[in-house]
């Protein structure tokens, strides 16, 4: 286990070494998912007669896709060892079995297509299937990171024209989060049992306890986390925060972080 981790965090490095500091899995599975799409519009088309010779495109664009199928989920893993920190969270465990699924019936695809006619409908039926799987997929994954989080709305504190212009409000704090912490740390991947999708799931902490203490941003884990006091530095795995937002949630924190 040690090996591996010492390979994905090798691996990130090299890439951040010539400029690319993003996730590798997005490259992959979209070269997969639009194989897939195109060997069942493919398979489609074939049912017309005079349309027939597409059998071998959709035969083709399955057998692709079948092959990029495990680079793309061995990526995933990667991505989710080194941005993630390999927390198995409840949509990690959906998006890695639909993963386990698609992989065999892709093979099953392509199995088919050298023993049945394009009319075959159980041919078809597998086709469907897997459409149906990178559907669920590209679902889970945009959950993953755009839908955890709670959109932020205007507070009257915002709104307030006599507002001390120095305050900070967790209005501004939130941007912050939204933008950057989610995610990792939502309802629905709870990295480290640590929440910040919300006001009272930041403030009721995670496995390692609260991770703000009013007034105290130098006692806070949450500030220390990001601006590297504490180990490991957040957000993982991804470009540090910049420094006027880490100032901005201090200075939240030390004005009694109220909501």
């Amino acid at each position: 286990m040690e090996v591996a981790s010492a390979f994905v965090a090798w691996f990130y490095d090299i890439l951040a070494f010539f400029g690319y500091t993003h996730p590798v899995h997005p490259i992959f599975v979209h070269i997969t998912i639009g194989l897939v799409v195109a060997a069942m519009v493919f398979a489609l088309i074939a049912l017309v007669p005079q349309y027939n010779r597409y059998a071998i495109t959709a035969r083709d664009c399955v057998t692709f896709a079948f092959i990029s199928a495990v680079p793309t989920m061995l990526v995933g893993l990667m991505d989710w060892v080194h941005y993630f920190g390999g927390h198995l969270s409840s949509l990690f465990k959906i998006k890695i079995t639909l993963a386990l699924i698609l992989i065999p019936l892709l093979g099953l695809a392509v199995y088919l297509h050298s023993k049945l006619n394009i009319r075959s409908i159980l041919l078809h039926i597998v086709y469907l299937a897997g459409f149906v799987n990178i559907v669920l997929l590209g679902y889970y994954g945009g959950e993953l990171i755009h839908a955890s989080a709670t959109p932020h709305t205007e507070t009257a504190a915002d709104e307030d024209p006599d507002r001390d212009p120095d305050a900070v409000t967790y209005s501004q704090v939130s941007r912050i989060m939204q933008n950057q912490c989610v995610h990792c740390h939502s309802r629905h991947n709870d990295l480290g049992g640590l929440d910040l999708s919300s006001y009272d799931a930041l403030m009721e902490g995670g496995d390692s306890g609260a991770v703000v203490e009013p007034g105290e941003p130098q006692e806070s884990l949450l500030v220390l986390m990001l601006d590297g006091s504490e180990e490991p530095l957040m957000p993982l795995g991804g470009p540090e925060l910049p420094q006027s937002d880490i100032d901005t949630i201090s200075k939240w924190v030390e004005k009694g972080a109220e909501r």
